[in-house]
């Protein structure tokens, strides 16, 4: 195991001799190792495989491979390692330098020749490292825009503008490229869930107006190559960049945090997020199975909030998302009765009483039944029935 300080320096050239003179200038050097010593390039390239190097010195005139063209298989193997070459030519300089080179060594190599490409090495490693460094630092890059996806599907620009689009076409085209997340989705793809049926050679001249469009319905607020075209494999489209706030992605993160780490918070902001519905107020058919996906997500919050405010003896806290749930459904008597009773928990009588009536007219007018219970019945005992 070398040390995270050692340079690890691989040499290929077809002459032994000279491979023993540079084996034994790199010893005077006591931050390298010599992780391998070849005069077959096939050899040499195993090991770049493997991650060996981290600089490696080549001959440039080989009878098997060209040192230019071993260079460009290194890096596409391994595009990390560094490079120096060793010549006796001086017309092999420029082309050298064309693959990114850190150096050219004349033969006979001399020590100081080696002093100078370690030099290099060092050099460029540090520059390199200060740039990934600078890049994890740097803030991903976002669409300077807010996606709110629940109830109408509205775009708004950093300055509080709302997105005009031109036609409801390009809106869905945004919303259904916005469903997917950044992924490339094929123009098959998309003409198939925005205009099924369509002749084919048609829907494909629609999409790209519909594609112009939208470009540029969003340049006019300054939000420029929104859109990505892709080629290959008949064209694809993506959308370039995340929002910078989007409704969608904050609930589904809301409701996995929830499950995942039993936050109550979360399953009260991703309810409060979801208002209406995903996409309420557009009958778009591809997003049917989306919609229902998040509804489910969302009831599911709405257990288990219930849940916790129940166990906790939160009564008056769980009554608004009793009666949300309800509200899907107010048929449901055992939850209806469930709501009469954390009425009475939370010493609301009145509250309680309200609620009775207001179901059991429900009940008699829409389905021409009694309730099951009385609310007497609910009074004596309200914990039986939660």
């Amino acid at each position: 195991m070398y040390s995270n300080h050692m340079i690890r320096i691989g040499v290929v050239d077809d002459e032994p001799p000279a491979l023993k003179r540079i084996s034994r200038l790199l010893g005077e050097f006591p931050n390298v190792v010599i992780a391998g010593m070849y005069t077959d390039p096939e050899e040499l390239l195993e090991h770049t495989i493997a991650g060996q190097f981290d600089l490696v010195l080549l001959d440039m005139e080989m009878p098997e491979l060209h040192g230019l063209e071993l260079a460009k298989e290194i890096y596409r193997l391994y595009p990390t390692v560094y490079i120096a070459f060793i010549t006796a030519y001086e017309q092999f300089a420029q082309p050298a330098y064309d693959v990114e080179a850190i150096d050219y060594i004349m033969k006979p190599v001399l020590e100081e020749n080696l002093t100078r490409t370690i030099r290099r090495y060092m050099q460029r490693k540090r520059q390199s490292q200060a740039q990934t460094q600078d890049h994890s630092q740097e803030k991903p890059a976002v669409l300077p825009a807010s996606f709110r996806c629940f109830g109408w599907f509205t775009v708004t620009t950093e300055q509080q503008e709302m997105i005009r689009f031109r036609n409801s076409k390009s809106r869905e085209l945004l919303a259904f490229l916005h469903s997917h997340g950044g992924d490339p989705v094929s123009k098959s793809k998309i003409i198939e869930a925005l205009w099924p049926g369509r002749d084919n050679e048609k829907a494909l001249v629609t999409l790209h107006t519909t594609v112009y469009q939208l470009r540029k319905d969003m340049e006019v607020y300054g939000l420029k190559e929104v859109i990505a075209q892709e080629k290959g494999e008949g064209g694809s489209y993506r959308l370039r960049l995340p929002p910078m706030y989007d409704e969608l992605s904050q609930f589904r993160q809301l409701s996995e945090s929830f499950w995942r780490n039993g936050r109550v918070e979360d399953a009260h902001q991703g309810i409060k997020l979801y208002q209406e519905g995903l996409w309420k107020e557009h009958d778009w058919e591809w997003a049917v199975k989306l919609k229902w996906e998040t509804e489910t997500s969302y009831h599911s919050l709405l257990e288990g909030a219930i849940e916790y405010e129940l166990a906790q003896e939160r009564y008056r806290e769980a009554i608004p998302y009793l009666m949300l749930k309800a509200g899907t459904n107010p048929y449901h008597e055992e939850l209806q009765g469930k709501i009469i009773a954390s009425f009475l928990l939370a010493e609301d009588n009145e509250g309680a009483l309200n609620h009775f009536i207001r179901t059991l007219q429900l009940f008699k007018s829409d389905l021409g039944i009694g309730l099951m219970f009385s609310f007497d019945q609910i009074t004596r005992d309200p914990k039986a029935y939660l």
